[in-house]
């Protein structure tokens, strides 16, 4: 159970750092990401879908996922309208490039788990 504990620790640890990340990305790389920001944000994001996700949080993640995803264009133009455009586009590519590798480890999880039944 302590392993666990300290598991999700790391995990929420990851999230944080990664939205932190998101945000000076965001900040830095206004012309658009870099590889290595990229690979970053990504390991992240897997990071906290291997560690942060049990299983009966996967489906309420997978659908938040899936609704972040399916909005993001939209939140991107009220935040371009708000802020300055390049900020708003490289903060939400960010975002997707952080949420969608947790996603994508979660689900193949999830299927995982449904054809091991």
């Amino acid at each position: 159970m302590a392993k666990k504990k300290q598991h999700m620790k790391f995990g929420v640890w990851a999230f944080i750092i990664g939205l932190a990340a998101v945000l000076v990305s965001s900040i830095v790389y206004q012309d658009g990401l870099t590889p290595s920001a990229v690979i970053i944000l990504g390991v992240l994001g897997i990071i906290v879908g291997l560690l942060n996700v049990v299983a009966e949080e996967v489906l309420m993640y997978l659908v938040a996922t899936i609704a972040f995803l399916v909005s993001a264009q939209a939140l991107g133009t009220v935040i371009g309208a708000v802020v300055d455009e390049g900020f708003a586009r490289v903060f939400l590519q960010s975002l997707i490039v952080f949420i969608a590798p947790g996603a994508a480890i979660v689900s193949l999880r999830a299927l995982f788990l449904i054809t091991e039944d």
